[in-house]
């Protein structure tokens, strides 16, 4: 399109951030045109019109479509999709993604999920047989819907994640390493001082970060009431993304607490510790900032296979009263934190180690730019 090389990414409302990111790490060559396109967009047509222009946004329809979206992730979590691909000629949604084959003629489509992979593979099997189709694992665990042998090429997150997408069918030669991609709003280097003067906390204490990016639990509710205990001692900030109760509830503790609209590259900066549910976005992007993260009790079934993915990289206070030990322990307790210095050894070796940013860099081998700025 436009005599550029093209690159398509479908996202949903998960993943999107996800997406931003690769999109942002690929930007700054004329050449190339990335598109995101989301998965929205192949819902049938009258479902899209009711949902937008005739159901009432709190109706009891539009509700339970919302609770079913969120369960949707662990619905599948463990069903292989089917082996053949059949493009089906009466289906709108392929007859959809056929377009929007026609129209970008992309090199690359990159899937984050398994919501539209029979789709893009039966297309692209019949229509544009020359297209790459990559699937970065974008948790730190294998999904089982992600999962098909006519994939280029998958990315996982460490040898945990490797290992897991293998046990599940994927020839380990169509598997490579490459740390999960964060927006770069995390790149520019702040000092402490200067991210405690930008989130107003107090100079002088130690500051805890607790961060939930995901849609809130009991769990996370249950944490910020045990922080109280520690803040005498240290700085609490909660960051709670686009939950408002969450937000809500923590300032009621009468922490500072942040929305999705926060500095989150001086929010990880301040922190000494990250304590988070074992979410894939929190973890990302606290291990690209190089911090200590503390694992909370995990809310669904995604997050209890992240703590697989996650081992050796976070310390888990899994259970009742251990974020409490553990943090009564750590900040008390002389010589304590030293036992946790393989895990931040292990963090920093994350970024410095050559197949960080793979994916990136085998996007651009596979147009032709890897050489190119």
């Amino acid at each position: 399109m436009n005599n550029k090389k093209t690159i398509l990414i479908f996202a949903g409302e998960r993943n999107a951030v996800f997406a931003r990111a690769i999109k942002e790490r690929l930007g700054g060559n004329k050449e190339l045109l990335t598109v995101i396109i989301g998965e929205k967009e192949f819902q049938n047509t009258a479902l899209q019109i009711a949902m937008d222009l005739v159901l009432k946004p709190d109706g009891i329809v539009v509700r339970t479509a919302r609770r079913l979206f969120h369960e949707r992730p662990d619905k599948n979590i463990d069903k292989l999709p089917k082996a053949e691909l059949q493009y089906k000629d009466n289906s709108p949604v392929y007859m959809k993604m056929r377009n929007v084959f026609g129209r970008y003629r992309p090199e690359i489509v990159i899937l984050l999920d398994g919501t539209l992979l029979a789709e893009t593979l039966a297309v692209r099997a019949r229509f544009s047989q020359e297209t790459k189709v990559f699937v970065p694992v974008i948790e730190f665990f294998a999904r089982a819907d992600i999962v098909s042998g006519y994939v280029d090429r998958y990315f996982a997150e460490n040898m945990a994640v490797l290992t897991m997408l293998a046990n599940l069918g994927i020839k380990e030669k169509a598997i490579a390493i490459s740390n999960i991609q964060v927006t770069t709003a995390l790149d520019p280097v702040l000092s402490q001082e200067e991210a405690y003067a930008i989130i107003g906390a107090e100079p002088g204490k130690k500051l805890i970060l607790f961060c939930c990016r995901d849609k809130s639990a009991e769990i996370d509710r249950r944490t910020l009431l045990e922080l109280r205990e520690f803040t005498a001692s240290c700085g609490i900030v909660a960051a709670c993304g686009e939950d408002r109760e969450l937000l809500e509830f923590a300032l009621s503790l009468g922490y500072k607490a942040f929305n999705e609209g926060a500095d989150y590259n001086a929010l990880y900066t301040a922190a000494d510790l990250v304590v988070t549910r074992p979410n894939a976005l929190t973890a990302a992007e606290a291990l690209y900032k190089q911090k200590r993260i503390v694992l909370t009790d995990p809310a669904n079934e995604s997050e209890k296979r992240s703590l697989k993915g996650l081992k050796g990289l976070a310390i888990e206070a899994i259970g009742k009263g251990s974020l409490v030990t553990f943090l009564d322990d750590y900040l008390r307790t002389p010589g304590f934190a030293e036992n946790f210095d393989g895990i931040g050894k292990e963090v920093a070796a994350r970024l410095a180690r050559p197949n960080a940013d793979y994916l990136i860099e085998a996007i651009k081998t596979e147009l032709g730019l890897a050489d190119k700025k």
